[in-house]
């Protein structure tokens, strides 16, 4: 945390109770949204999207989001809740001025069965970075189905999310 303190130039508790700042426990988050393995389109849009309207004033104020609930299912091979969180993040994203920036271990995607998954979570962003070619991330990014837009096209989505797959 020392380090974000730095970049953000100020004690995380200053930018916190400013509002600059809000931290949201992942796995608490899912805990409310999440019925028998899967998301709730209702809890999500309750407890998620309300939570980003209050947050964008209503569409106001942009907002930088970074979500690891997705990595949380992947890492218990919920894989399709997985996918679905991720549709319901573009959902959301259709609707309000945010970027959604998503981080995901590589270790639960080595296991051949996953691969489609990996694939179906890569596809539902604009963009996918690993997070250096030469690593595990890199090697399963090149070895799914996925065809990604080269990184100076356009997205065609209204939004912009960034997948960093990390080994």
């Amino acid at each position: 945390m020392p380090h974000l303190q730095q970049r953000l130039g100020c004690p995380l508790d200053v930018v916190i109770e400013t509002g600059r700042l809000t931290v949201v426990d992942a796995a608490d988050a899912l805990r409310r949204f999440m019925r028998r393995g899967r998301p709730s389109v209702e809890l999500f849009e309750e407890q998620i999207a309300a939570l980003i309207d209050r947050l964008t004033e209503g569409g106001a104020r942009r907002l930088r989001i970074y979500a690891e609930m997705v990595d949380i299912l992947a890492e218990e091979r919920n894989l399709p809740a997985a996918r679905e969180v991720e549709g319901l993040w573009n959902i959301v994203a259709l609707r309000y001025p945010i970027t959604l920036l998503c981080g995901y271990g590589a270790a639960q995607f080595i296991d051949p069965e996953t691969r489609p998954g990996l694939d179906a979570i890569c596809t539902a962003h604009t963009h996918v970075n690993p997070s250096e070619p030469a690593t595990l991330s890199g090697w399963l990014l090149a070895s799914t189905a996925t065809v990604l837009p080269d990184a100076d096209e356009t997205p065609t989505a209204p939004w912009h999310i960034d997948a960093k797959c990390d080994a």
